[in-house]
């Protein structure tokens, strides 16, 4: 066997186990994530991400490809791993984009390959391990990070009364209307619901929603959380038309992943997946469950999932299973690009905290009542102030003052 064919063996043998470690450490901080916060239970927590972050840096070394994208309006080189560069194509483009291989970097050189790149390209994105070491991380006039994931987790030891007053008006509708439409619900471990589910719900539900960036569990995966758990089914006369898979840890409840029935998608706007989650929460709330964890969404306020979940006044949290973080490197960001990723409203973290990304290209701060502006954006979507990104290579964090966050 050729050298380099053996290196490759022993670097995709070496990538499984990493791969299955960062499997098991997820599961025991779910564990953990499910129980009453302590002192100790955060510190643990905090020691198994960052093995698996480690793990992930550990699995890219010493190379990560490089893609350039070209666009109508601007050109982007992506370097890191491809599994999210899907939906950072959707975000960053109007229209699929020309794509192109750039070969292979070496993870030590990228604050120079990177700086070789921004001669060619608008704007430069690593998607890498969050334990980057400083040396390699590359820098540039505008700099910022965001996580390509976020979870939201609501309150449910409240009365219902309280969690409906607190809820976004959109949702107190959605409730009106729901009861309108006459759905039930029942909660199912019934083997022949699982394939019903499966088959007929979550997978043509998500692959129309989400088309090739949709990201579908396989069946395996699905049937250890039904055993662990159950099926929410929303019926309606008497159908079952829409159903979430969900599981219990601790004291916190885990809706999982949804669909709705192939020939029920005109019951979507009849408040369906409204239906969904609220059923979730009674169920989860009659059982005794405090917290109900609304699961992964990705770290955008105008992603239309996040938005949905924001609505339920649910509050932003790492995802500790996502040990990667997205790195926006750009020399001489065009104006019009610069709107653009303003208005994406990426979220970075520092800490335990979320802050809303605010772009500009003025090189004095912004005004008082322009950061005032900001923060009630940020306040009203559950953020803890805004992180603005100046053209000199500066981040100057603004935390959301007492007025603020009463306006929300």
């Amino acid at each position: 066997m050729k050298a380099a064919d053996l290196y490759r063996h022993w670097k995709n043998v070496l990538n499984y186990r990493l791969d299955r470690l960062v499997e098991r450490l997820d599961k025991i901080q779910l564990r953990l994530f499910a129980l009453q916060p302590d002192w100790l239970q955060q510190r643990l927590r905090s020691v198994l991400r960052t093995i698996g972050d480690l793990c992930w840096l550990v699995k890219t070394i010493p190379r990560v490809d490089a893609y350039r994208y070209t666009g109508p309006d601007w050109s982007v080189t992506y370097i890191g791993d491809k599994h999210n560069v899907l939906e950072l194509q959707h975000v960053l483009f109007s229209e699929t984009p020309e794509a192109r291989h750039e070969g292979r970097v070496f993870l030590w050189r990228l604050p120079k390959v990177v700086s070789q790149k921004l001669a060619g390209v608008d704007l430069v994105v690593c998607e890498l391990s969050r334990l980057m070491p400083p040396p390699w991380r590359p820098r540039a006039a505008y700099t910022f990070t965001s996580p390509p994931w976020i979870r939201q987790r609501l309150d449910i030891a409240r009365p219902l009364d309280t969690i409906v007053k607190c809820m976004h008006q959109d949702m107190r509708r959605n409730l009106r209307r729901m009861q309108k439409t006459g759905y039930t619900y029942e909660f199912s471990q019934r083997l022949t619901d699982l394939d019903l589910f499966y088959h007929q719900m979550y997978l043509p539900f998500i692959d129309e929603r989400h088309g090739e960036r949709a990201l579908i569990e396989p069946l395996e995966h699905v049937r250890k959380t039904f055993m662990q758990g159950g099926l929410i089914l929303v019926k309606h006369e008497g159908n079952p038309v829409a159903g979430m898979l969900c599981r219990g840890s601790g004291n916190t409840y885990f809706p999982r992943m949804l669909g709705v029935r192939t020939g029920y998608h005109h019951l979507l706007p009849k408040g369906v997946i409204f239906a969904l989650y609220w059923f979730t929460l009674d169920w989860a709330q009659r059982h005794g469950f405090h917290t109900l964890d609304l699961g992964s969404s990705r770290a955008r306020q105008t992603d239309g999932v996040f938005r949905f979940k924001r609505n339920w006044q649910a509050q932003v949290v790492s995802d500790f299973g996502r040990h990667t973080e997205w790195t926006f490197i750009s020399q001489n960001l065009p104006s019009r690009l610069c709107d653009h990723l303003s208005q994406q409203g990426f979220i970075t973290e520092k800490g335990d905290a979320h802050f809303a990304v605010a772009l500009t290209d003025q090189a004095d701060m912004p005004s008082e009542r322009e950061i005032a502006h900001y923060q009630k954006a940020a306040s009203q979507n559950g953020l803890d102030g805004v992180a603005v990104v100046f053209p000199r290579g500066q981040t100057v964090i603004t935390p959301m003052n007492s007025e603020s966050r009463s306006s929300a």
